[in-house]
């Protein structure tokens, strides 16, 4: 296995161990560089492994990272936010006609959102800004266009 494979998979395993110890509220934002090292220490010493990074940029998942950070409360209030987006840009698709100009818009953000949680499970990329900002920029869009299409439904 490659080593870098091999050290997110470590760092993944230390931090489902951090979870199990802070299940409920987390570790707390910017407190990893403090917390985590104990967690890599005992992976290092069972495997003899040697991370390549500190342990303040996280464990590479974003998933992960949001529940080590915040806990269970903050993992599912992030997962919320994502699973109403999908559900009501689909909700929606159904009142757009096919090829339309409405429909594409709804289809680029749920592709765009979808990439980027597909990319979340080996990156912490809500921590970075740019990424950030586009992220919301395509969710924008389609609340948006989303509110357009609610607005033309009730006013006839």
């Amino acid at each position: 296995m490659p080593q870098s494979n091999q050290d997110r998979i470590l760092m993944w395993e230390a931090g489902i161990s951090a979870i199990q110890d802070h299940f409920w509220l987390g570790i707390g934002y910017g407190n990893d560089s403090e917390i985590m090292p104990v967690y890599r220490e005992k992976i290092s010493e069972r495997t003899g492994h040697r991370f390549y990074n500190s342990a303040g940029t996280g464990i590479h998942n974003i998933y992960l990272q949001t529940w080590i950070n915040y806990g269970l409360f903050g993992f599912l209030g992030y997962l919320s936010i994502l699973i109403i987006f999908f559900w009501q840009s689909i909700l929606t698709l159904y009142r757009t006609t096919p090829y339309s100009f409405e429909n594409s818009i709804l289809w680029a953000g749920i592709a765009g959102v979808s990439g980027f949680m597909v990319a979340g499970f080996f990156e912490n990329n809500f921590r970075d800004g740019e990424v950030q900002a586009m992220l919301m920029i395509l969710i924008g869009l389609n609340l948006h266009q989303i509110q357009k299409m609610k607005e033309r439904i009730f006013s006839h």
